[in-house]
């Protein structure tokens, strides 16, 4: 049972004791808040609730372990400044209002009510890159990281059982992002720059079609010329994947290259800045080049092209180069993988996207011309003709050497105009024998 005695001051006291629960004490204005107070806290111990209510007020909150993550965790990952960035948005209340709340009290619907919330104000694939930090955490508070195979990778908190991200799934990405740079964005972002060292690093990204972090990281040891010939070594664990591989230089980036490392020691960095700071002075250079561009257009009475220098991101540059990769280098999917580090080539495709007019140019270059030959039937044989040729037409025997009449006539054209679907030249020459000749 509560007792209830007024105090010196003026105030009622309230003391509840129960077996197994520490002892329970508040003072109040007056004795009826002190009452109601007692009976509240007496049913909830009498329900369950109170003993809820402790074991969550001793469990660390959300907030709590956010904080422990950033300092146990993200320092060993690559990428661990954008990460702590993401960390401390899911800190702020006002951003995940489940950041109060005991990591043992976060549910499946919390996660659902605020992955809901942000779709309406960014993209799915913002959601998606945020919920994929926010899973990691949960995993974190749970078993641990596991491997593909299924093996704990890093051990886990085991503070939960479930991972609520897991729980409320991450919505649809958006469709892959198909801008290509041309050439004339390139020079154009590349002479705006004001710096030979952006310059180069942007020239370097298209031709090798390696990433920021992976440019950004370059040494002189890093470097390695046989004659004209060159490439450069990215080692284990400096990669996004964290495999090593080696990346050859085309003739472009193996001059640029040759700069870069003259005079340099083994341990010199090619390129001085951080990776965000490339990324930030790329977008400074593509807004100057686009006022540039636009004042030329001025001058000249024209109307801009409204997608010439916008919506470019440095990143963009490995998109380019890899898609080269393939458009004009000419290489397989296996041999531009060795290139790009791609483990799955799934990835691989959503980053080589061909020009349409390009590809059915080769189309048109590889696949044979197919035109189509007439055979009438006549008294003594057949005439054959072909109809996208007028005026050439040539008497056969019989119906089996009208292929072979066919095929002499097509040998002595040098024009070859796009032909005519067989479907019309049937159409055209009922009763006739229509067949193709190449």
């Amino acid at each position: 049972m509560a007792s209830i005695r007024k105090l010196p001051s003026g105030k009622f006291f309230v003391e509840i004791r129960r077996k197994g629960l520490p002892h329970i004490s508040r003072a109040f204005a007056t004795e009826r808040a002190a009452q109601e107070w007692a009976r509240k806290i007496e049913v909830d111990i009498d329900n369950g609730v109170f003993h809820r209510k402790l074991e969550q007020a001793q469990v660390p909150t959300v907030q709590e372990l956010l904080d422990r993550y950033e300092k146990e965790i993200t320092p060993g990952k690559r990428g661990s400044m954008q990460e702590k960035y993401r960390l401390r948005q899911f800190q702020n209340q006002a951003f995940a209002p489940f950041a109060t709340k005991p990591i043992t009290a976060v549910t499946e619907q919390d996660i659902i009510a605020w992955r809901d919330d942000r779709l309406t104000k960014v993209s799915a694939d913002t959601v998606r890159r945020e919920m994929v930090i926010l899973g990691a955490f949960f995993n974190q508070c749970g078993t641990g990281t596991k491997s593909r195979s299924g093996a704990i990778k890093r051990p886990g908190w085991r503070l939960i059982q479930d991972n609520p991200v897991e729980l409320a799934g991450k919505p649809a990405g958006g469709s892959r992002r198909k801008r290509r740079v041309s050439e004339k964005e390139i020079e154009a972002i590349a002479q705006a720059t004001g710096s030979a060292e952006l310059a180069a690093f942007i020239h370097i990204a298209v031709e090798t079609a390696m990433r920021r972090g992976e440019i950004a990281k370059l040494v002189r040891g890093d470097v390695m010329f046989e004659g004209n010939l060159g490439y450069v070594k990215l080692h284990e664990g400096e990669t996004k994947n964290g495999s090593a591989r080696s990346v050859p230089l085309t003739p472009a980036a193996s001059a640029i290259v040759l700069q870069l490392i003259d005079g340099k020691e083994e341990n010199d960095r090619l390129f001085t800045l951080k990776p965000d700071s490339y990324t930030q002075a790329f977008i400074r250079a593509r807004r100057r080049a686009r006022q540039r561009y636009e004042e030329e257009c001025k001058a000249r009475g024209e109307a801009p092209d409204p997608r010439f220098l916008t919506d470019v991101r440095l990143h963009d540059n490995r998109h380019e180069g890899t898609s080269r990769l393939f458009e004009v280098h000419k290489l397989g999917v296996m041999e531009a993988a060795e290139i790009t580090g791609h483990k799955d080539l799934r990835m691989l495709r959503s980053y080589s996207h061909q020009e349409p007019l390009k590809l059915a140019g080769l189309l048109a270059k590889a696949a044979p011309q197919r035109y189509v030959a007439v055979a009438k039937e006549t008294q003594d044989g057949y005439e054959v003709w072909l109809p996208d040729f007028p005026g050439v037409s040539m008497k056969a025997g019989t119906i089996e050497k009208a292929a072979a009449v066919a095929s002499a006539l097509m040998a002595g054209q040098s024009h070859r105009p796009v032909p005519t679907p067989i479907e019309v030249v049937a159409r055209d020459n009922p009763g006739c024998r229509v067949f193709f000749v190449q």
